[in-house]
């Protein structure tokens, strides 16, 4: 699996080229800074890596019920191997 930060850095790479436009239909919203597209998929991106980090650490800290909820969130977020 790739890791979100090079996923992120990825997108980042490809979003200035516009040779690799595939025509989605936001092209419209593109300009001299890239595509659209890939580089809001690239911002809420890092917002999730942002809230996942959040919750790990409010996971260290918690006990019971909240830290079984927390770890079901990281899980679905791809942040397990928490125990």
């Amino acid at each position: 699996m790739i890791e979100l930060k090079e996923l992120i850095r990825a997108l980042r790479r490809g979003a200035p080229d516009n040779l690799r436009c595939l025509g989605c239909g936001f092209e419209h919203s593109c300009g001299i800074h890239g595509c659209r597209v890939m580089k809001e998929a690239a911002s809420r991106l890092e917002h999730l890596q942002t809230a996942a980090y959040r919750i790990r650490k409010r996971y260290d800290f918690a006990k019971g019920a909240e830290k079984s909820i927390l770890g079901e969130v990281l899980n679905l977020l791809g942040e397990g191997d928490h125990e």
